[in-house]
C-alpha cells in the first residue's frame, strides 16, 4: 500500500460524490470518483485502489454486478481490494446481497464521518 491509499468513490450522484470524497481526504487518503460501474471498472484496469465505497443503485450497472465483475477479475489475480456498499437501502436482505456480490462492509449514506473511518481503517488494517 502506498503512505497515501488511494479510494474509489462510485456513485451516480455528484453531491454524494462530492461529500463522500471531502469526507474521505480529510482522513488523509487519496480519492478518485467514478458516476457508474461501468466507469469503475475502467478505472480499475488502469490502477490500483486501496479500497472502494461503492453505491448500490446507479445507471448503466449496479454496484453489486460492479462487485461481482471486480471479484472474478480478481479471482485471476490473487488481489482482494475493499468495497464498503455506500447506500440509502438498509434492509438486512440488501445487506445480504452486498456480501454475496462479495463487498466486505456495508454503510447507510447518513452514517456518520467516525463510521466511515473506522469502517475504512478496519479494512485498510486487515
Amino acid at each position: 500500500m502506498s503512505e497515501q491509499p488511494l479510494i474509489l468513490v462510485v456513485d451516480d450522484t455528484a453531491l454524494v460524490r462530492f461529500a463522500t470524497a471531502c469526507a474521505v481526504k480529510a482522513f488523509g487518503y487519496e480519492i478518485k470518483e467514478a458516476p457508474n460501474g461501468e466507469a469503475a471498472l475502467q478505472m480499475l484496469a488502469t490502477e490500483n485502489y486501496d479500497a472502494i465505497f461503492m453505491d448500490l443503485r446507479m445507471p448503466r450497472m449496479s454496484g453489486l454486478e460492479c462487485a461481482k465483475k471486480i471479484r472474478e477479475a480478481e479471482a485471476k489475480s490473487g488481489k482482494r481490494t475493499p468495497i464498503i456498499a455506500l447506500t440509502s437501502e438498509s434492509d438486512a436482505e440488501i445487506q445480504r446481497h452486498c456480501l454475496d456480490a462479495g463487498m466486505d462492509a456495508f454503510l447507510h449514506k447518513s452514517c456518520s464521518q467516525n463510521d466511515l473511518k473506522t469502517t475504512l481503517e478496519s479494512l485498510l488494517n486487515h
